[in-house]
């Protein structure tokens, strides 16, 4: 059996060239972001930048052509990163995430607008996090009350044993 590629040598190299170039870069891209805050390894980032270069040349050297914006632009873009959450508490905390890295983007040069594009994100988040703590708050006192968690419990039991008599009744074993 032999297998075809529609791909050429070409396309194969610039693949493997982008694929070793993902990790360098957004390790780089985390750096800065870490310096930013005032944390990270400064004295690091000469080197990584220096090593991003090199591989940035070399997939120019398979490809003819250097990675084109989109694949930079995916290669160190964490908005569809939510650790596998998809619920609205992981959306709120990317919507503040997104908003903070506005912020921090636009402070550093001295982009008033566009600060206050990440502020509005940022509060957005925060407000969609608050919706759901006050719902769990809200929950919370439905269950600290005597009388109501005594409720709450009698008819979780009659629910369930409205579903056991839905049941068919077993036979005895050795009949």
């Amino acid at each position: 059996m032999r297998i075809v590629s529609s791909n050429s040598d070409e396309e194969v190299a610039a693949g493997r060239a982008l694929e070793r170039l993902r990790w360098p870069m957004r390790e780089l891209a985390a750096n800065m972001l870490r310096v930013v805050r005032g944390a990270g390894r400064p004295y690091e980032l000469p080197s990584q930048m220096t090593k991003v270069l090199s591989l940035m040349e070399d997939y120019r050297d398979a490809a003819g052509h250097y990675p084109s914006d989109c694949d930079i632009g995916d290669t160190i873009n964490i908005r569809n990163e939510t650790g596998g959450r998809s619920d609205d508490w992981a959306h709120g905390i990317d919507t503040m995430v997104q908003g903070a890295l506005q912020i921090a983007a636009s402070t550093m040069v001295n982009q008033s607008t566009q600060k206050s594009v990440g502020e509005h994100e940022l509060i957005e988040g925060l407000a969609q996090i608050e919706k759901i703590r006050e719902g769990n708050r809200r929950e919370a006192r439905n269950w600290s009350s005597p009388a109501r968690a005594s409720k709450a419990i009698q008819e979780e039991m009659k629910r369930r044993a409205g579903e056991l008599g839905k049941q068919k009744p077993r036979k005895p074993k050795g009949k």
